[in-house]
């Protein structure tokens, strides 16, 4: 009887632990789903940065074409323009002003060479020759800004400008070496004339040295203040104000009102007067010329 109850009881014990299993085997169990959720996610992010890396790649691919496009732009500009001017007379005339002053200058240097000595009683070989200078100066800074006045705007009056701003530079350096040689060297007797004359001509010489310094310094400070920058230098005042675009334009007008007055009443009166001594056999021009 013993013995049948114990293996009853051990029959309803063992029964009883096959039905319920352990806590290890729960967990076993719930893994493989946890698993698979967490590849799930990374699948799906994996997709996200796919997709993000997808569209940068189309933005910089328009980025890309956008440029290229803009280039191809500039580039067709560009051959149009060159086009354009393949015939333009600004490129005939700018190439045989700069033509005509090589030959000039040859056939200068070579004059120079060749000239005879001059009387120590006259007007020095330097000092002829910063005459000179100075005379090219003012001649070539009348002409480029009467053909520079006649133009549209474009890059042929530009370059008449920029010849204008030249002929002022060189006619400045003219008149500064005419001034230290005159001082260092002798000057001849004047012509005679007329007292009224002589008085003039004295006026006339005293007021062109003035009046060659102020051209090209008025110009220089327009150059300066509106930003442009001296020629051949290029340096302007930096940071420009408004005030600085008045002083430029004050500049300007004080220019043309002096270059008016050397191209209409200076220029003209020194023309009569050597018309003068030449009606009475005495030549200013051999007098003063680096050629005699």
């Amino acid at each position: 009887m013993f013995s049948s109850v114990s293996s009853s009881g051990r029959n309803s014990t063992g029964g009883t632990t096959e039905s319920q299993p352990s806590q290890p085997q729960q967990a076993d169990a719930t893994r493989p789903h946890k698993k698979g959720k967490d590849t799930q996610q990374q699948i799906v992010a994996l997709q996200e940065q796919l997709e993000q890396i997808q569209l940068n790649a189309i933005k910089s691919q328009a980025q890309v074409e956008k440029q290229l496009q803009a280039a191809v732009s500039q580039v067709q500009s560009l051959t149009d323009q060159l086009q354009e001017t393949k015939d333009s007379p600004y490129l005939k005339t700018s190439t045989a002003v700069r033509g005509v002053a090589v030959v000039l200058l040859g056939l200068y240097i070579q004059w120079s060479q060749n000239s005879k000595a001059v009387s120590k009683l006259s007007y020095t070989k330097a000092l002829r020759h910063a005459h000179l200078l100075m005379g090219v100066g003012v001649m070539g800074g009348i002409g480029s800004v009467q053909v520079a006045k006649n133009l549209e705007p474009g890059p042929e009056k530009k370059y008449w400008i920029d010849l204008h701003k030249g002929s002022g530079l060189l006619m400045l350096l003219g008149v500064l070496i005419r001034i230290v040689l005159r001082m260092r060297s002798g000057i001849p007797e004047r012509f005679p004339g007329p007292k009224p004359l002589q008085h003039l001509e004295t006026l006339s010489h005293r007021g062109f040295y003035i009046l060659m310094l102020l051209l090209p310094a008025s110009g220089l400070t327009y150059t300066y203040y509106n930003g442009v920058g001296i020629p051949f230098f290029g340096f302007s005042k930096p940071d420009l104000e408004e005030k600085d675009s008045e002083t430029a334009q004050q500049a300007i007008d004080v220019h043309k009102k002096l270059g008016q007055f050397l191209e209409y009443v200076w220029v003209p009166f020194h023309f009569v007067t050597l018309g003068y001594h030449r009606a009475r056999g005495r030549s200013v021009v051999k007098r003063i010329t680096p050629f005699p």
